[in-house]
């Protein structure tokens, strides 16, 4: 069986994860929505930095000085959007703020990519291939996701090279807004 390379992730990503009780919440949305459309499971994120093609140790340093540069912030969810690409199928746009922006441009240049001015941050709630007039129909009736608020207080380099169910979290930072940067492995 050949493995459709839309469905394959590489590399790291640097993902934002909202907090309780909103990871919950849209951990549930996201599980609802897999078991009835067949599509893969994974962990509410924002993910603030992909496509980081650089050797583990790396892109753990890099990853490391930019979770220092971050202060827990608030996000809120806006508008339920889609596209026609296989990891934004369906998403809940998170309204753009300064602290938001600010946090993907410090890690563009840890990284030293340039940043996208298409920058949209939004959280995933399907990956795969569904059909607009399905997609339609979903984005409706999460419509209700919009309007909240959650706090951002962890970062999370998580390894996504392979397929969805083959990703890996590599190590978790507790943003901090009065310490010296705190870590925790996972």
């Amino acid at each position: 069986m050949l493995l459709d390379t839309a469905a394959v992730g590489k590399g790291f990503a640097l993902w934002l994860i909202p907090e309780e009780p909103i990871f919950s919440l849209l951990a549930r949305e996201i599980c609802r929505l897999s078991r009835l459309h067949s599509t893969p499971m994974f962990d509410p994120h924002i993910t603030l930095l992909g496509g980081i093609l650089l050797p583990e140790e790396e892109a753990l340093a890099k990853a490391t000085l930019s979770a220092s540069c971050l202060k827990p912030f608030k996000v809120k969810l806006g508008e339920i959007g889609y596209l026609d690409e296989y990891f934004r199928c369906l998403f809940v746009k998170v309204v753009p703020s300064s602290p938001i922006m600010q946090a993907y441009q410090a890690a563009c240049e840890t990284f030293g990519k340039h940043g996208d001015s298409s920058f949209v941050p939004h959280i995933s709630l399907m990956y795969g291939e569904i059909p607009v007039r399905s997609k339609k129909e979903i984005a409706a009736r999460v419509g209700w996701l919009s309007g909240l608020t959650c706090d951002i207080r962890r970062l999370i380099l998580y390894r996504v090279s392979g397929p969805t169910e083959n990703w890996r979290p590599i190590k978790e930072f507790i943003l901090s807004q009065d310490f010296p940067q705190a870590e925790v492995r996972r």
